[in-house]
């Protein structure tokens, strides 16, 4: 009979330290990691979730608390040293603990990754039948020359890299993650939406699709997943979110597909299922701009969409193409793209990178025009991070044109391509772009003549604009008319007079 194993599942998050970000949620649920206890306890395991872990010392008394067979890490390129230090301590607690690191990084850097002493194999790829497999041949002591998708120690200590694995065809078929209704009901979104985050019962993470089709050059996808994209089925997808409602009092969700809109059928379709169950909750998702139409926007506006997370990336269209390849988009449609979803009454934001290598003072002044003129509501502007395993890095890494190697500094908010600019130069870049959207004339007249119109984003835009003014990174001109607009919104006769005016 095959042995009922006890497993943690782990996914340290190191704190960061962020000089240029002015916008960060509360930590969200580790989906990846909850499809994986999924499976596991689907194939009779007992599994444990860990989360979120910032110290070696919060993880192993976590530990201590009970005994384990397997402890499983999630593992972000960051947060390496941080499960590596974790892995350690488990071994000094207990030696025959059975150490598996997965994630994108791991799975772009097995070999690397298993020369710590204290990771014994790393699931590379997708995960849910990698680990159950691996799992049922250690609680059995069978080999691992069998096991699809791992790298492994042989009894020599060599690193032995198996057959890669086919990936999962019916994403239907896997359970839904295992949920922590605590911490479901605890995450909170910042930014501008709706409902804002005084009025959000429950945030949860959801997938209609697995991989990218598009080869962004800074992005893991392209070696992870092989640009190839899978998909559930409308179907599936809304009885989970009509399972999270009525289980779990979730009234906001967040669709963390890579591009959910790389297919348009394929997200109508699911714009059907949500307007044929008439269900009354609020989503968003991260979009590419080269794939939504008019017809597609009246679709995500009737199955509840309340907001587009774009990704322009660029100021232009030779930094457009640069970062995520050759596509056929006209770069004035972008513009037109975020008026029209804005006029339809969408939230929108805008994702830019900068610190690349051809960035001069002219493309950021450039950058500077586009923000002013770009019709959003909030937006993100993070480092280009040429992430290890992927073409850029290797490319980047061969020129030394890597600012750091550390793995610590991979998180989006330090500057990693050598270019023109000093650090403290990029990190001013950064913060001068954010405000050039929240200091321009335009975005203030934007914001009255929305909450004029619909009081109900109010609220939103208030709790945002407090959010901001909480960190101590903004400037006073920035702090001062945030300060003001928010006096303006909450003063519904001065704000319709204002208005008027314009």
């Amino acid at each position: 009979m095959r042995k009922v194993l006890k497993i943690l599942a782990v996914q340290p998050l190191p704190t960061l330290l962020e000089p240029g970000s002015y916008v960060r949620n509360c930590c969200l649920e580790p989906l990846g990691l909850e499809y994986v206890a999924a499976a596991l306890e689907a194939a009779g395991h007992k599994v444990t979730i860990c989360y979120p872990v910032r110290s070696v010392n919060e993880f192993i008394s976590f530990f201590k608390k009970s005994t384990y067979d397997v402890v499983c890490f999630s593992v972000y390129t960051y947060a390496l040293p941080l499960c590596y230090s974790c892995a350690k301590a488990v071994k000094m607690e207990n030696p025959q603990v059975f150490i598996v690191f997965g994630g994108h990084h791991p799975s772009l850097m097995p070999s690397e990754t298993l020369k710590n002493k204290a990771v014994d194999t790393v699931v590379v790829g997708e995960g849910e039948q990698t680990i159950v497999e691996l799992v049922n041949s250690y609680g059995s002591q069978n080999p691992f020359s069998n096991v699809d998708g791992i790298c492994y120690k042989n009894n020599k200590g060599k690193s032995v890299l198996n057959k890669e694995r086919k990936r999962i065809n019916d994403l239907d078929c896997l359970p839904w993650p295992v949920r922590d209704k605590e911490l479901l009901l605890q995450a909170r979104n910042y930014q501008v939406i709706t409902p804002p985050p005084s009025e959000q019962k429950g945030l949860a993470q959801i997938t209609f699709s697995r991989g990218c089709h598009y080869n962004c050059r800074y992005c893991t996808s392209p070696v992870f997943w092989k640009r190839k994209v899978k998909w559930r089925s409308p179907t599936d997808v809304l009885n989970e979110i009509e399972f999270l409602i009525e289980n779990y009092q979730v009234n906001l969700f967040y669709f963390c597909d890579l591009t959910i809109n790389s297919d348009k059928q394929r997200l109508m379709d699911l714009c059907k299922e949500f307007i044929k169950r008439q269900i009354n909750v609020c989503w968003w998702g991260l979009f590419s701009p080269d794939v939504i139409d008019y017809e597609l926007l009246c679709a995500l506006k009737d199955a509840g969409c309340v907001k587009l997370s774009i990704g322009v990336e660029g100021a232009n269209q030779r930094a457009f193409r640069f970062l995520k390849g050759s596509r056929s988009i006209d770069w004035n449609d972008i513009a037109d793209l975020f008026v029209t979803a804005w006029n339809m009454g969408f939230i929108t934001r805008a994702f830019f990178m900068i610190g690349n290598i051809g960035d001069t003072v002219s493309y950021y002044q450039r950058m500077f025009e586009f923000v002013e003129q770009l019709c959003v509501d909030d937006m993100r502007v993070c480092f280009t991070v040429p992430f290890p395993g992927t073409r850029s890095y290797w490319n980047l890494k061969d020129q030394a044109l890597l600012r750091s190697e550390n793995v610590r500094d991979y998180t989006t908010e330090v500057p990693l391509i050598k270019n023109e600019f000093s650090n403290e130069q990029l990190f001013s870049w950064q913060k001068q772009v954010v405000e050039k959207l929240y200091c321009s004339t335009a975005y203030k007249e934007r914001v009255l003549q929305r909450c004029r119109s619909q009081r109900r984003f109010v609220q939103s835009y208030l709790e945002h604009f407090s959010f901001l003014l909480n960190s101590r990174d903004i400037s006073t001109q920035m702090r001062n008319g945030l300060r003001n607009l928010s006096r303006i919104m909450t003063n519904e006769e001065l704000c319709h007079n204002l208005v008027s005016n314009l």
